[in-house]
């Protein structure tokens, strides 16, 4: 969670129970070439904002503190393991059509907020025009669990640096988000799977233990010995001419997808989300169809 994210959090008084939570907290980040030398240091305390500091954190157990925190409202309703499928829209607002339990459900609202995803469902049954593509290269990635003796793993592995490696069309990205969970992403190019793992999984292990000593025996002991137990991240671009349309409004993704390494995507849909109780809507042009009470321009 970067800065922008923390300051929401705190807002909703979630900061610290999110502390309380498996994380690492981040002070800078690294960028190295691909011999490990420093090219630059990416430092949070060089702003003036209040969070001179990142926090880490596994994806779920993010969305498990802030469903939480909604369940905790009256007038909120959770409606797990529903399936969006359609919308209409009329005089009396916004129906909502999704399937729970083996049946087709309907709910009624003032505005509907689509923040689906950058494949967003809401996006295409709204009729919202612009670019959504993909880009030519993607990621590969893994989640890695530490043994219990953190003694017994390389310095490398064993510390909670942040560290993207750069080459000539090549990043790794090795970072950890709690005490014994790492993470990783490796650059993908042209998204072709058997040309990058041509020389075997092993030799892909090897070359990434060349930054990170030590990581080719910790993905092994997590099963990464087949080329499809990496998991692809794609990369989409969403450029959209407006970001709601009749009773719709797009946040997060939906509206403007974020590269995955940057590690931005969900802090920009909770920025998003306080503006769309005020202003006219976001995006390149504002169209006369969005409804009252859209997000403001960013």
């Amino acid at each position: 969670c970067q800065p922008l994210g923390l300051a929401i959090l705190e807002e909703l008084s979630l900061l610290e129970a999110l502390k309380q939570t498996p994380h690492t907290l981040y002070r800078s980040f690294d960028f190295l070439d691909d011999q490990g030398r420093l090219l630059m240091r990416s430092s949070y305390g060089m702003g003036e904002g209040p969070y001179p500091y990142a926090l880490a954190i596994e994806p779920h157990l993010m969305d498990h503190l802030l469903a939480k925190n909604l369940s905790s409202y009256s007038h909120v309703v959770l409606r797990h393991e529903s399936d969006f499928r359609d919308l209409t829209v009329d005089s009396s607002g916004v129906t909502a059509i999704y399937g729970r339990g083996g049946e087709t459900r309907q709910v009624l609202a003032r505005v509907l907020v689509g923040d689906d995803g950058r494949h967003s469902r809401v996006r295409e049954l709204a009729h919202i025009p612009g670019t959504v593509e993909s880009y030519r290269d993607s990621y590969l990635g893994g989640s890695l669990l530490l043994p219990e003796d953190l003694a017994s793993l390389t310095p490398a592995v064993r510390e909670s640096a942040c560290r993207y490696f750069l080459g000539p069309r090549s990043i790794f990205f090795f970072f950890s988000v709690s005490e014994r969970r790492r993470f990783f992403l490796v650059l993908l190019p042209e998204r072709n799977r058997e040309k990058f793992f041509s020389k075997g999984v092993e030799a892909v292990l090897e070359k990434l233990d060349r930054h990170v000593p030590g990581f080719a025996e910790i993905a092994r002991k997590n099963g990464l010995d087949k080329a499809e137990d990496f998991v692809e991240l794609s990369v989409w671009k969403v450029d959209l001419e407006r970001w709601c349309a009749d009773g719709v409004v797009l946040l997060g993704d939906a509206a403007h997808a974020m590269n995955p390494h940057v590690a931005q995507g969900r802090n920009q849909a909770m920025d998003d989300a306080p503006r769309s109780g005020s202003g006219p809507c976001p995006g390149p042009s504002v169209g006369p169809s969005c409804p009252p009470g859209s997000p403001s321009p960013l």
